[in-house]
């Protein structure tokens, strides 16, 4: 048997919903691909690194958009 952290993201929208949770109607989701997930390291990779600082862009635009932190 899995353990509570093991669930999936889509599981866990729906026992949300099947628990009368209150739901945003909304998310957005950003994400990194890694070019290699069989490798494990405590630094990013050159292409991880480079790609933060574009994707906390995103985030901040939209949050700006969204009236959130403005």
């Amino acid at each position: 048997m899995g353990q509570a952290h093991d669930i999936e993201f889509a599981t866990a929208l729906e026992l949300g919903k099947k628990l009368g949770l209150a739901l945003t109607q909304q998310i957005i989701v950003f994400a990194i691909e890694a070019a290699d997930v069989r490798t494990f390291s405590e630094e990013c990779t050159p292409e991880v690194r480079r790609a933060i600082p574009i994707c906390a862009k995103m985030v901040i635009q939209e949050l700006g958009s969204a009236g959130i932190g403005t």
